[in-house]
C-alpha cells in the first residue's frame, strides 16, 4: 500500500510546495505517523515527562555480597498511547494533568516530522513511512492537530511553531489518510471510531480544514473519514493507486488555491 500512497503523498507535497507565496515559511507541512500508538522520539519527556527507554530490576539477586540484576524489563520507549482526564479530547499542551500515556512499547520506526517549509524534509518522512502493524487511527488525528495547533508551541522547535488559530490570512488543513482498520485502543470511555470523532469535532470547531482519505477502507472506515471530513466534498475513496493519485492531486490543487499558509 505505501508505494502507491507514497507516491500519490509525495506529489501532493510537491504541488503544495510549489504555491506562490511571499515568503517561504508561508508554506509548511508537518506529518504524523501511527500504527498501535506513535512515535514520538526525541520529544518523549516533552509530552510525557518521563525519561524514554527506561528500564527497571524486575529480580535481583545477591552474589558474593553485592545485589545483581537478573531480570530487567523495559518501561517506557518513545511510544504513546493518548491521555485521560479532562484534556483528553481537546490540544491543551501536555503538561499536569495532560500528560501523554505510554502503554505499550510497540510503535512505527517512523518518528514525527513537525511543521517545515523543507520540501526534503516532507518527503523523506513520506519514503521512510513503514506499513507494519495495527492502526490506532484515533491517535493518527489526534496527532495531525498537535502538529498544526499553537497551543503546542512550546513543544516544537522554533521554526515548526503553529501559527494562532486567528492568524490573519492563514488557513489550518490536515490530510487524513488511512485503510480505515480503527482497530487498537487504549484510552477509555469508547473505541478507536469512538475517540476519532470526538478529535475531528474538536479540529472543526477550531475551523482546521479537514480532508479525508479512505484507501480499501471497510464500511466502517469510510463512515468515520467521511464524519471527519469538513464536508462531502473532502472526503475521498480510493481502491487502487491510480483513484488514490487522483484523490490527492484534488487535495493539492484544492489546497494551493487556498494559498496555504500553515
Amino acid at each position: 500500500m505505501l508505494g502507491a500512497l507514497g507516491k500519490a503523498a509525495k506529489s501532493a507535497a510537491q504541488t503544495i510546495f510549489q504555491t506562490k507565496t511571499k515568503d517561504k515559511e508561508d508554506i509548511r507541512i508537518a506529518v504524523s505517523t501511527y500504527a498501535t500508538s506513535v512515535n514520538v522520539g526525541s520529544y518523549f519527556k516533552a509530552v510525557t515527562d518521563e525519561e524514554p527507554d527506561q528500564w527497571d530490576c524486575e529480580r535481583w539477586k545477591k552474589k558474593r555480597g553485592k545485589w545483581q540484576c537478573k531480570e530487567w524489563k523495559q518501561k517506557t520507549s518513545t511510544c504513546v498511547t493518548g491521555r485521560e482526564g479532562t484534556q483528553k479530547y481537546t490540544d491543551a499542551a501536555p503538561g499536569s494533568g495532560a500528560w501523554m500515556d505510554y502503554e505499550t512499547l510497540s510503535c512505527n520506526s517512523a518518528t514525527l516530522t513537525p511543521l517545515t517549509s523543507v520540501q526534503g524534509k516532507v518527503i523523506s518522512a513520506i519514503e521512510t513511512l513503514p506499513t507494519s502493524g495495527s492502526t490506532a487511527g484515533h491517535l493518527g488525528i489526534a496527532w495531525s492537530w498537535y502538529l498544526i495547533s499553537p497551543n503546542w508551541s512550546s513543544i516544537w522547535p522554533e521554526k515548526s511553531k503553529p501559527r494562532a488559530y486567528d492568524e490573519p490570512d492563514s488557513t489550518k488543513v490536515a490530510i487524513l489518510m488511512t485503510d480505515g482498520e480503527f482497530n487498537v485502543d487504549y484510552m477509555s470511555g469508547g473505541d478507536s471510531f469512538a475517540h476519532a470523532k470526538k478529535f475531528c469535532d474538536g479540529m472543526k470547531a477550531e475551523d482546521i480544514v479537514i480532508y479525508t482519505v479512505a484507501f480499501k477502507a471497510p464500511e466502517k472506515g469510510e463512515e468515520i473519514l467521511e464524519y471527519c471530513a469538513t464536508n462531502s466534498t473532502l472526503a475521498f475513496k480510493a481502491s487502487n493507486g491510480q483513484q488514490l493519485d487522483d484523490a490527492y492531486k484534488k487535495i493539492a490543487s484544492n489546497i494551493s488555491d487556498l494559498r496555504i499558509v500553515r
